[in-house]
Parts: structure tokens; sequence; C-alpha cells
């Protein structure tokens, strides 16, 4: 029996998939174009059997039972060419001495502006999101990027805009030069007498650290230092389509050090506060009013609940929520 084949997904590497290696082997760094331009082809052929293989499982789970024998052992062979090239890969890379990605973590602040004359802006954030750079040849890549915030008044009534990140976000990275390709999703909210209205714009851009704008990782060649990146973009869709967005980041890549959570339960809120700065974390309080405390914090205030908890590991910067109670600690 003849089962079908996809030639044109076989020969079709399957683009930003991460794939496994096996046990003991060299993993590959963790972003797309960080494979060694020498070991690029075993890559690409990684893709294409990974591809085909997406293919015959998607046909065994609609196959007629008596197909399903043949296309199961399509998918044994699959995996052994699957295991094979992995070993292939591993030692090529291995023989090019390609260094790990060094984890970084960027703190900084971001200004945007637009040509909207109802939203020009400037809007400011304090952005800190994580990265990593390397490769052969060198990339940047986000790992982590949090939703960035503005509020605007409108002739309406005001509005408010929350940013994501939905594309792109790995980049080129060279001796402290970078230029960053992203595409960014601006989810809009204008409180009216009517009612509420949403809205909704996309901005692409390439963040750069060209002059005038911009300005490399110094000192070179990084990756560690002050930076500024420039870019613009014309907005797509909404009431911001066709008005051309401008973001400037400054700032400063670090090393990523994962930084433990101190225990703060019963601690005074003014202890809890410092326990957490001086950790390199950020504290937030909230009254906890259900065991019949007051509403305001004060001077016997005490953590009850925290968040994350004791003992997590997280980033530099990340927000420790404590709920404070000034009843009776039995």
């Amino acid at each position: 029996m003849s089962v079908p084949r996809s030639p044109r997904r076989r020969h079709s590497p399957l683009r930003g998939r991460a794939v496994p290696f096996a046990p003991g082997s060299v993993p590959l760094v963790g972003f797309a174009g960080s494979v060694p331009q020498a070991c690029q082809s075993i890559q690409d052929e990684i893709n294409g059997v990974q591809a085909d293989l997406d293919d015959l499982q998607f046909q065994l789970r609609h196959a007629a039972p008596e197909d399903k024998p043949a296309i199961k052992a399509l998918i044994r062979d699959d995996n052994k060419q699957l295991v094979t090239l992995h070993n292939q890969l591993a030692e090529c890379i291995g023989s090019h001495n390609v260094p790990p990605p060094t984890e970084a973590f960027f703190i900084g602040t971001s200004t945007l502006t637009t040509t909207n004359a109802d939203a020009p802006g400037p809007f400011f954030d304090n952005p800190q999101f994580r990265l990593n750079i390397g490769g052969d040849p060198a990339r940047i890549n986000i790992e982590t990027f949090p939703a960035l915030g503005a509020v605007f008044d409108t002739p309406v009534g005001p509005g408010t805009t929350t940013v994501t990140l939905i594309g792109g976000g790995t980049g080129i990275y060279d001796a402290g030069k970078i230029s960053l390709p992203v595409t960014l999703h601006f989810a809009t909210t204008v409180e009216t007498p009517v009612g509420d209205t949403t809205d909704s714009s996309d901005l692409s851009m390439v963040l750069s650290t060209d002059p005038p704008e911009g300005s490399p990782v110094t000192p070179p060649p990084g990756p560690f230092g002050n930076v500024t990146l420039f870019g613009s973009g014309t907005f797509v869709g909404g009431f911001l389509g066709g008005s051309t967005g401008t973001l400037t980041v400054t700032g400063k890549i670090k090393p990523f050090v994962p930084v433990p959570v101190p225990y703060v339960i019963t601690l005074f809120w003014n202890e809890a506060q410092d326990e957490v700065r001086s950790a390199g974390l950020v504290p937030e309080f909230f009254v906890d009013r259900s065991g019949g405390g007051g509403p305001n914090i004060t001077q016997t205030s005490w953590v009850n609940h925290q968040s994350p908890v004791f003992g997590d590991m997280v980033e530099e910067g990340t927000v420790v929520s404590m709920s404070v109670t000034d009843t009776e600690q039995t």
C-alpha cells in the first residue's frame, strides 16, 4: 500500500521550532539563527524531517485502521532519522565551540510619541525584560516582555492603552550594535459619556542603536552596559491607523542573576519593605480587612500573605505583593 506524503512540507523547514536533543548531546542556543552557519544544513534537515513527522502524525489521527501500521512504520523511520541528525548537529556545534547564550536583563525607560492629534504623547514607561545574547552569527532575543501602559486624554474622555509584544523580538547583535525588529499591539479603551469604546492598532518597527537617535552598548563590545534603541513605524488599524509612532528605549543591559524571594510573613510592613528592596525586588502592599483590621496601613500593620512565596527564584525588579493587617498576631 502507498501512503500519501507531503513533499512540500517535507522539504520546507519549520521555522522557529524548538527541536529537543537526545540525552547528553549539546543543546542549541534557544533562539533562531543561533546554530553555527557551518551546521545550518543539518538543522534544516532536522526541521524538514520534523515537519514530515508532524504531517504523518496528522495522517495517523485520520487514517483508516488498515492504513495505520504503514504510517506508524514511517513515523518510526523519521524518529530514527531525527536521533541521527540530532547527534550529527551536536557534534557539529561542539566542533565549532559556540558559546552558550548570555542571559541578560534590561532595565530602563521608554518614551513613545505619535503623530495622532488626539494622542501625541509623550508617553513614558519603565520596561524591564529578559534577554539572551549569543550564537553564530550573534543574535539578541527578548525572552520576556511585560505589558506597558499609557494614559491620555481625548476630546470625548480619558483613554488608556496597553502595549504588548506580538511579533519579532529576535534581532542582530554585533559588538554592541543592535538591530531588533518588533511588532507592538496597542489595545485602547476610551471612556465616553455613553460608555466605553475599545480599539486596537499594531505598530511594526526596527529598534536600532544607530546614531544619532540610538547609541550602541557602552562600553563596547558589551553585552552589558548602557544602551539606547530608537525606532519608528506606521500604525495599522484603529484610530491610530496611518499615524507614525516613534519609540525610544534607554537603559542598561545587566547580567541576569535570579534572586530568591525573602520570607516576610509576620514582619511589620516597613521591615518587609526593607527586606524586599534589599533583595532587589519591588514591594507592593494591600490591606487585608477580612480579619476585622482597619482600612489603612499603620505602624503595627504586619504581613500575613506574600506572592511570590519565600524561596522562589525571580528576576531582579519583580514585584512582591504583600497583604497586611493591623489585627493582633496569634
